[in-house]
């Protein structure tokens, strides 16, 4: 047990220009253990003057050095003592009010408030106009050669009456996507590399910026912030038309989304100082800033092994990193999705965990993307503070997004079939057209649908499938009937919109 030689030290002010100036009277006390070094005193007495005249102020009895009280025995229970520091952490003491406050000597900051030490007699007094001599925010401390400088404030204390909550209803919980990802939280999903994790976390954030559904689940719409740390800019645009496409989608409508590519760069978010603690680096305080601005409903920090630079199997740098991640959901009003890498061992047993059981213990949701037959992945709920735990969403990777069945309605899938028929369907058609075919909209042996599933690049389509590709093409305008021959024998010409090949469009024709 550290031995509690500790004084109490100057006052902390609030503002030195609300202070007294030269020529009144201020009353100030500063009051010393027992066995302080006389020495000691007399240098915080000699701080003391000068930062008084540093400012302009007077010290006590016209701007004589302060005497140190004389060492007294604590007037307060045991109980007092503990009330009077609660109420100094919370930054509640009040002008004329008497309070036991023990400063460290050497580093001029509130040590342990810990029953082991003990606590002298200090009093906070009123100056002129009320100033209240205590610790709040942006006050400044007394320091050497009567230098102001300020202080960090104490973190606040905030007890709750739950009693007063009688006759309220609680406020339902909110969620960022239903059972998997609570708001206002950090969610932690790991996967097996190359199982597609960054995939389905970006196919979440878009279609929120989106406002659609996918998978067959909601995600709650509004802003999404991506920042990847293992992709390029190329990588993301790929992916990005992909899941647009397969959503019926631009990649143009995606302006509720920002992704930061930091794959060249150095991505750490927070270290650890020289003493382990965690600290924000220059990215942090940037993303920390543009998030402020931005407000996203959606964080994705893809992944924690390049975002994270702490040792990812000491608990306490886990622990404060993710609670860092909280701190900026709970302060900005969004979810925070962190994907990770499992461990060897989080592999083999099914598990998913990542290095230290305190990723798992410090999130309040953690989703496991694991593999299936084939392409099939499983995405399961291993651990949900706030929902059922054990649930398991089946999907399936199909040209460059995942994809699940409900036969009750039309899903993702349906979307992707269609999106990559009217592709296959606008290249074939091309093509025919450059080789000097003459493809039809009507039903004759040059059908377009027809000759389509017959060609070589058309392989594995059908007729019935191209017919209605042929159709939402049409509708969407991106692909068109001109009339061609003599006005005796017109016959009609079905080409891609954006190509040439002469004759007469069929609108312009019939008028």
């Amino acid at each position: 047990m550290r031995e509690a030689r500790r004084m109490i030290a100057p006052y902390k002010w609030i503002d030195p220009s609300t202070l007294p100036h030269r020529g009144e009277t201020t009353q100030n006390w500063i009051a010393f253990d027992e066995d302080v070094d006389p020495e000691i005193m007399e240098r915080w007495r000699q701080r003391y003057a000068g930062a008084c005249e540093a400012n302009d102020l007077a010290a006590d009895n016209d701007n004589e050095l302060p005497a140190a009280a004389t060492p007294t025995k604590s007037k307060l229970t045991a109980d007092e003592e503990r009330e009077y520091l609660e109420n100094f952490q919370r930054e509640q003491l009040l002008p004329g009010e008497r309070g036991e406050l023990v400063f460290d000597d050497a580093a001029f900051r509130a040590p342990s408030t810990g029953p082991f030490w003990h606590i002298k007699e200090a009093i906070i007094e009123g100056f002129a106009g009320d100033v209240f001599m205590g610790v709040l925010d942006g006050a400044p401390k007394l320091h050497v050669d009567g230098i102001v400088e300020p202080i960090t404030p104490s973190a606040p204390f905030p007890l709750v009456d739950p009693s007063e909550w009688h006759g309220t209803v609680a406020t339902e919980r909110e969620w960022f996507l239903s059972g998997l990802i609570p708001h206002r939280q950090v969610t932690l999903l790991s996967g097996d590399g190359g199982m597609g994790k960054s995939l389905l976390a970006l196919q979440i954030g878009a279609t929120s910026a989106l406002a659609i559904k996918t998978l067959g689940l909601e995600p709650r719409p509004g802003r999404v912030l991506y920042l990847g740390a293992e992709d390029e800019a190329d990588e993301f645009h790929r992916r990005l038309d992909d899941i647009c496409a397969a959503h019926g989608r631009e990649i143009g409508d995606l302006t509720d989304l920002r992704i930061l590519p930091l794959a060249d760069q150095d991505a750490i978010l927070s270290e650890p100082d020289a003493k382990g603690n965690m600290k924000a680096t220059p990215l942090w305080k940037r993303v920390e800033r543009f998030v402020k601005d931005w407000q996203p409903g959606l964080i994705v920090l893809d992944t924690a092994a390049d975002l994270y630079g702490g040792d990812e199997i000491k608990r306490s740098q886990v622990r404060h990193f993710v609670g860092m991640l909280r701190k900026i959901a709970i302060g900005h009003k969004c979810a925070v999705l962190l994907l990770a890498h499992p461990s060897v061992a989080g592999m083999t047993s099914g598990s998913g965990y990542s290095g230290s059981t305190a990723w798992n213990n410090s999130v309040r949701s953690r989703l496991y993307l694991t593999s299936g037959e084939g392409d099939a992945r499983i995405l399961k709920t291993v651990k949900s503070n706030y929902g059922k735990k054990g649930g398991e969403l089946h999907l399936e990777w199909r040209e460059g997004v995942f994809v699940t069945h409900d036969p009750t309605e039309p899903t993702i899938a349906d979307g992707l079939i269609a999106s990559h028929d009217d592709k296959k369907f606008l290249a074939v058609l091309s093509k025919l057209n450059r080789n000097g075919m003459r493809p039809s909209p009507n039903k004759s042996p040059s059908f377009a649908p027809k000759m389509i599933a017959k060609h070589p690049d058309g392989k594995g389509t059908k007729t019935q499938a191209m017919e209605q590709a042929m159709h939402r093409l049409l509708d969407a305008g991106k692909i068109k009937v001109v009339q061609e021959g003599p006005p005796s024998r017109r016959y009609a010409r079905l080409i891609v919109s954006a190509e040439d090949f002469g004759g007469v469009d069929d609108d312009a024709d019939s008028g």
